[in-house]
Parts: structure tokens; C-alpha cells; sequence
């Protein structure tokens, strides 16, 4: 069987050793396999790779696999078989239920893993995610072999209790991932030891305490996550360890100020901590030249953004703080921008026309500040090529890339530009609680890919587009607190004279001489004139 030439050539997934012709790996991942697993399989003796994963087999792993003592690489169920412990010669296990083979109860129903694992000396990548595992087997004692150990990834489980200090053991651990289990007590001293770790992930537990001073020995860690715990403490030595490029403390108790960061870092997550303070003054982001994306949401910092901020940046994300002032125009100079969510906190005064010339924008949060003057001739400038005394060219525009505009809760007012609807790609679209005038534009009908839309709580008036593209699926709950709308999806039905009304509007915002000094005062009296006819047929065809 093995030293079959047309096996190879003619079998999907199969592969055969240049040299000896024997079949070295068996990859029928993903071909929806059916039935249960053949012991004949166990006959590749030569076989290095196994992959049965994403298929619809059932029954257990035959008996005579643990015969196949070349296997290095094995991708299997939950259910870890009790021979794994024969195959010597393993260096990585891969067990995910995302990736299913059998089709019955995990580890046997009883959320351990044999501990005949660690007789496998070669092995180096343990991985064994999405497993329900409950009883830790890293409470045991773990065998000096066990610093060929690269590789560690237990995310996705419910291990509980606190994480063992045998684990500061396994010195050659490279990427160590215990995300997402039921992990208590304090991150253990212990993982200071591990020198060649390069990845941390200790995310979505329960842990309590401070992060350990000697994890800032740790020179090659370039990837910390410890995000949604209860950990507190000071931040001053973990954001000056130079090392570290990803680091992620959202979601926890840490308080104070902040220090100045290191300057490799290059994704930074402080949201939703205690946080305080000032951070313009202190050169923070100074010598970061790195930095691309920063998230400090939630926190109490204050005073104004610092100029040191690296032009590389593509994400701000400093929503519900008390930052103040203007927005700053060194941000004019940022071309790699693509999200600034900088809503909840005490900016003010217009917004700068700069801003609308960033055609890269994906995302723009202004939400809940003080911002304010008239939004119909900011927003005219997000169409325009060159914005020359006013006139809005009919091109596309450029900020076409925008997904989501938040403006809600300020001070803007004027009216809705028509260009608006010509940000086809905009998905999520809030105005709400501010004092913009006049009638949604028909254009509106446009932005097919429109799903959220809130206009509430304005002075917005006439005919709601209703009925064409994504506006036919917004229900009343989008324009509340608009007296002067009326249409579908309103129970407010409009009256005869509305749409003369909002030609009369568009007549009054023309920009041409001529209907300014002219036409407008014809218009004007011919309107009048036929209104005075209209009622009176009106009440003539009461009396007939």
C-alpha cells in the first residue's frame, strides 16, 4: 500500500516521499468525509501528517493508530485517544472543536487530558482549543523534557483555579495562550522565567492583582494581551518595556497616569480602565514612531491631544474621556488615517475643513461633543475635488471610502447637502440631536448599503424619502422628534401642499443670481396665485 506509485498520483490529500515512495501525509481535511475512520489507515507506516479535521466522521479513533510511530503532526477531535501516548515521535497536536471530526462526546465526558501526553517527548505545538476541558493536567508535575515545548495554546476552555507556577518550567515556550478559560488569583512570577517567550495571552479569565514586575525581563515578548480581567495597579514599568509591540490592558482596574510608552509599540489597547490625567505635557507618545493604532476610550484622561503622536497612526479610538479643545491640526497631516473616534468627551468649535479632505476615513465619531456651526457646508466638502467659493462640483467625491459618520449630539445645524448621498459605501449614518433644518435629500435612496440611520431629534421637515434602496427598511424610530416630517414610515400624512413647500426650498438655497433676484419673485407670485386657486376649488366642490 504504501509503495503504491498511482496512490499518490491519483488520491486527493495524499503525499509520497520523493525518495522513497512511501506515503508521508494523509491531508483530507475538508472533503466531507462520511462514516467511521478505517484502522487501515494505521498500515501508512511511514505516515508523518495526519489531517482528518472538518469532515463528518464518527466512532473513535482506532486503537491501531498507536502504531504509527513516524507520526509527527496530528490533527484531531477534542476526544485526545489514551494511546497518544505511543506515538513518540509527535511534535505538534492540534485539537479544535472548530475543526470536527468525530461526532461524540468530547475527552469521553470527563474534561481531562491523558496525562500519557507528556511522554511525548518531541513534542513542541500543543494546541487544544474550544475543548470544554476542565481539569487542568498542567497541575501535575511537568517533566524537565518539557522545555522542547514551543508552542502551548489551551484558549477556549473552563479551566479554573490559578495558573500553575510549573509553568515558568517550560522554558522553551515561544507562544503561550490560556485566553478565555475561568482562571483566578494573580498572573504567577514564574512566567518572568520564560526568556524565549515572544506571545502572552492570558485575555478573558478571571484574574486579580498586578502584572508582575519581571515580565518587563521578558526581552523578546512582542505580544501582550491580558484584556478583560480585574487586574490594577500601575502602568509605569509594563509601557516602557521595550520590547513589547501589541499590548492589550482593556477591560481592567489599572489606575494612575500614564507613562511614556515604548518606542516600538505599534497597537496599544488602554480602554475602559480607571486612567487619569493629562498626557500632552508628558511626552508620552514621544519617539513612538511605530505607533499605528491607539485605543484609550473610556478612561478619565483630559486636556488636549499631544502634538508627538506618530503620523503612521490609522486608529484613534478616545472616545468618553474628558479630552478638550479643538481638534487638532496636526492631524490634517495624518494620511493613514482611517478611524478617529473621538466622541464623548469636550471638544468644541467647528470642525475644521481639513477633516473632510481625508478621503481615507473608514469610520468618523464626533458624537456627544460641543461642536457646532452649519453642517450643509462642512459636509459640501466631503465632495469636493477643490472647494473654490462655494460651488460643490458633481463628482463622486472623495471621502467615498466612509463606512460609518457619527455626528450626533452637538450643535450643528443647516441642512442636509444632496451630496451626501453620493458616500455609497456609508453603512451607518447618526445626526441625531443636533438642530439641522430643511428635508432629508432624496438622494438618500442612493446609499444602498445604508443599514442604521438615526435623524432623530432635529428640525428636519417635509416628505421622508420612503420607498426606494435601504430607506424602505428604517421604521419611525430613525426620525423622532422631527415635527415637520411626515410620510412613511410616520403616521403623519403629508399635506397637498408639501412637495411646494420643498420646492420653494430648493428654489430659496439656489446659488444662482437669477433665482435669487428674479425667478424667486415670479415663482413667489405664481405660487401664491395657485394656492388661492386651490382652495377656492376646494371649497367650490364642498358646495356642488
Amino acid at each position: 500500500m504504501d509503495n503504491s506509485h498511482n496512490l499518490c498520483v491519483s488520491w486527493e490529500g495524499v503525499t509520497c516521499s520523493n525518495v522513497t515512495g512511501h506515503v508521508i501525509m494523509l491531508d483530507l481535511g475538508g472533503l466531507n468525509l462520511e462514516g467511521i475512520i478505517s484502522p487501515e489507515v494505521s498500515r501508512l507506516k511511514n505516515l508523518e501528517v495526519l489531517d482528518l479535521s472538518l469532515n463528518n466522521l464518527v466512532g473513535p479513533l482506532p486503537k491501531e493508530f498507536g502504531m504509527m510511530k513516524k507520526l509527527k503532526t496530528l490533527y484531531l477531535p477534542c476526544e485526545i485517544p489514551e494511546f497518544i501516548g505511543n506515538l513518540s515521535s509527535l511534535e505538534v497536536i492540534w485539537a479544535d472543536i472548530a475543526y470536527p471530526v468525530l461526532s461524540l462526546s468530547h475527552l469521553n465526558g470527563t474534561g481531562a487530558i491523558p496525562k500519557e501526553i507528556w511522554n511525548l517527548t518531541h513534542l513542541e505545538d500543543l494546541t487544544l482549543k474550544h475543548c470544554s476541558l476542565t481539569s487542568s493536567f498542567l497541575s501535575s508535575d511537568i517533566p524537565s523534557y518539557s522545555s522542547n515545548f514551543q508552542r502551548l495554546n489551551l484558549s477556549y476552555n473552563m479551566f479554573s483555579g490559578t495558573i500553575p507556577l510549573s509553568l515558568g518550567q517550560m522554558g522553551g515556550l515561544i507562544d503561550l495562550n490560556l485566553r478565555n478559560n475561568r482562571f483566578t488569583g494573580s498572573i504567577p512570577a514564574s512566567l518572568g522565567h520564560l526568556s524565549n517567550l515572544n506571545e502572552l495571552h492570558l485575555g478573558n479569565n478571571l484574574l486579580t492583582g498586578a502584572i508582575p514586575m519581571n515580565l518587563r525581563q521578558l526581552s523578546n515578548l512582542k505580544f501582550l494581551e491580558l484584556s478583560n480581567n480585574s487586574l490594577n495597579g500601575s502602568l509605569s514599568y509594563i509601557l516602557t518595556t521595550t520590547s513589547v509591540e501589541y499590548l492589550d490592558l482593556s477591560d481592567n482596574k489599572f489606575n494612575g497616569h500614564m507613562p511614556p510608552i515604548s518606542r516600538d509599540m505599534q497597537f496599544l489597547f488602554l480602554s475602559n480602565n480607571m486612567l487619569t490625567g493629562e498626557i500632552l505635557g508628558i511626552n508620552v507618545f514621544k519617539n513612538m514612531t511605530n505607533l499605528q493604532y491607539i485605543s484609550l476610550s473610556y478612561n478619565k484622561f483630559e486636556g488636549e491631544l499631544p502634538e508627538s503622536l506618530s503620523q503612521k497612526v490609522q486608529h484613534i479610538i478616545i472616545s468618553d474621556n474628558k479630552f478638550s479643545g479643538k481638534i487638532p491640526s496636526f492631524l490634517s497631516h495624518f494620511k493613514n488615517l482611517t478611524v478617529l473616534i473621538i466622541g464623548g468627551n469636550r471638544f468644541h468649535g467647528p470642525i475644521p475643513d481639513w477633516l473632510w479632505n481625508m478621503t481615507h476615513l473608514h469610520i468618523l465619531d464626533l458624537s456627544h461633543n460641543k461642536f457646532e456651526g452649519s453642517l450643509s457646508r462642512s459636509l459640501s466638502q466631503l465632495y469636493a475635488f477643490k472647494h473654490t467659493n462655494g460651488v460643490i462640483p458633481p463628482s463622486l467625491g472623495e471621502l467615498v471610502k466612509l463606512h460609518i459618520l457619527n455626528l450626533s449630539n452637538n450643535h450643528f445645524s443647516g441642512n442636509i447637502p444632496q451630496t451626501l448621498g453620493k458616500m455609497v459605501q456609508l453603512e451607518q449614518l447618526d445626526f441625531s440631536f443636533n438642530n439641522i433644518t430643511g428635508p432629508i435629500p432624496n438622494t438618500f435612496q442612493e446609499i444602498h448599503s445604508l443599514s442604521v440611520l438615526n435623524l432623530s431629534f432635529n428640525r428636519l421637515e417635509g416628505k421622508i424619502p420612503f420607498g426606494l434602496g435601504q430607506m424602505s427598511t428604517f421604521d419611525k424610530s430613525s426620525y423622532l422628534e422631527n415635527p415637520g416630517l411626515c410620510g412613511k414610515p410616520l403616521d403623519k400624512e403629508c399635506s397637498c401642499n408639501s412637495s411646494s413647500t420643498l420646492m420653494v426650498y430648493k428654489h430659496f438655497n439656489s446659488s444662482s443670481w437669477w433665482w435669487e433676484n428674479v425667478s424667486l419673485w415670479a415663482f413667489t407670485f405664481g405660487f401664491t396665485i395657485s394656492l388661492i386657486s386651490l382652495v377656492w376649488a376646494c371649497i367650490f366642490e364642498a358646495y356642488i
